[in-house]
């Protein structure tokens, strides 16, 4: 079955992923760079079954009103204990997803 996320932002330029990866201190996976250089972003669509992931969507990297640098820095300015987490999705009542880049 092939994904399928509605209302991506703006395809990102290989640049624009390395800048992204470099605001992390390079440490992004691989996995994360490679679903993010098809889908930036979106949610999955509505087709009337029930959500078994509780998969809100996926904050969009750059473009978009709350994209990942923006909720990533909000985060940390407010809880400094959420440093090398990114927020990268979120759930159907608003909570955010964490990727830890921490070496633990």
């Amino acid at each position: 079955m092939r994904l399928v996320l509605e209302e991506s932002e703006k395809k990102l330029s290989s640049d624009e992923l390395n800048e992204f990866n470099r605001y992390f201190d390079e440490k992004i996976p691989f996995s994360f760079i490679d679903f993010y250089s098809e889908f930036n972003g979106g949610y999955p669509p509505d087709n009337g079954e029930s959500n078994l992931f509780l998969l809100g969507g996926f904050n969009p990297i750059k473009y978009g009103d709350l994209p990942i640098e923006n909720i990533y820095s909000d985060l940390i300015d407010v809880f400094s204990n959420l440093k090398k987490m990114v927020p990268f999705a979120y759930d159907e009542g608003g909570n955010c997803f964490l990727l830890s880049l921490r070496d633990k």
